[in-house]
């Protein structure tokens, strides 16, 4: 069974919420945060609660398109008359698209930083595409102040058919369990750091749910043909690149093992690439376990899911025993 969940990550525009009366923050943006035009504006402006001080490039709003290219004059203008106004002058005939704002300030007032970024749309198929890849307004942390971060950040992984089987007995005499790993779609290797959505390696999960947000498990990495943990030592997840695992020590009664395929650099494949199957080990259920586990860890698995605060997609498989 194969269950495809998708999560909507667009909300209302972007509100900026000023905490404490430091820094100078944004009090609006033209044009806003989310904003849908129906032709690209001459220029970016923004205005802050604090004096915006000109020094070494260090207060400034820069825009880039879907495509990580500068498209402002490089000439960002803190206003004289009015220092908490800044704007930038924008290319002429930008066409359609989506186009992020960044932008930075040093305050005159407390010598501090502040800075983000968002997107903005130039037409409606824009904003659809962005809703339909579940973009998120407010871009994430890292926003881009040159081409060679804004490419990285701009530049998504490509999706993957990738597919997990686990294979384990529907009982097993235990306690010592072997599962057998295997993956279509993706050469399994041992990573460090990429996203080439043609390698990775698995993440696992014995009677716990995946760490959808971060994909990492504290064990080191596991590249030979075979790996083993005891049972204590798998509550937070065990990356491995081996095609067979031992757990060792396991309680008698249901088990709920979930695969997780994550690229080189340990995140999680979009979008997520999942595989879950039940299992039991023989013996007095009351010692551990239970027959509740997998009902327990499926329930998990989508509150973690529907807590994912960018979003995303999530292929997900379940075999019942």
């Amino acid at each position: 069974m194969r269950l495809i969940i998708s999560l909507l990550a667009l909300a209302s525009p972007l509100v900026f919420i000023t905490l404490a009366s430091a820094h100078a923050a944004p009090e609006r943006f033209d044009p806003s945060p989310g904003a849908v035009l129906q032709t690209a504006p001459p220029q970016v402006q923004g205005w802050f609660i604090q004096d915006v001080r000109r020094q070494a490039d260090a207060s400034f709003i820069k825009v880039f398109d879907a495509g990580a290219m500068q498209v402002d004059d490089k000439s960002p203008v803190v206003d004289d008359a009015d220092r908490r106004h800044m704007s930038v002058k924008l290319e002429s005939g930008l066409g359609a698209g989506r186009y992020m704002v960044a932008w930075e300030t040093l305050s005159d007032e407390d010598d501090e930083l502040d800075g983000g970024c968002f997107w903005f749309f130039v037409g409606q198929e824009a904003a659809d595409k962005a809703h339909e890849e579940k973009l998120r307004i407010n871009a994430p942390d890292g926003c881009p102040i040159n081409l060679e971060e804004a490419s990285a950040l701009f530049t998504k992984p490509e999706e993957t058919s990738a597919t997990i089987t686990i294979d384990v007995p529907a009982e097993v005499n235990g306690p010592d369990v072997t599962v057998g790993l295997s993956a279509d779609g993706v050469t399994i290797r041992p990573g460090t750091s990429g996203k080439d959505p043609a390698f990775g390696h698995y993440h696992l999960y014995l009677d716990k749910a995946p760490d959808l947000k971060h994909g990492h498990g504290p064990s080191a990495m596991d590249s030979g043909m075979t790996g083993t943990a005891s049972a204590t030592s798998v509550d937070t997840g065990i990356m491995t690149a081996a095609d067979s695992y031992t757990f060792k020590g396991l309680a008698p009664g249901n088990h709920v093992l979930t695969a997780a395929l994550t690229y080189d650099d340990h995140t999680l494949f979009e979008p997520f690439v999942l595989q879950s199957v039940t299992f039991t080990v023989k013996g007095d259920s009351g010692a551990g376990g239970g027959t509740g586990a997998a009902t327990v860890i499926i329930i998990a698995i989508a509150a973690s899911v529907a807590g994912l605060l960018a979003g995303g997609g999530l292929a997900w498989g379940l075999r019942r025993r």
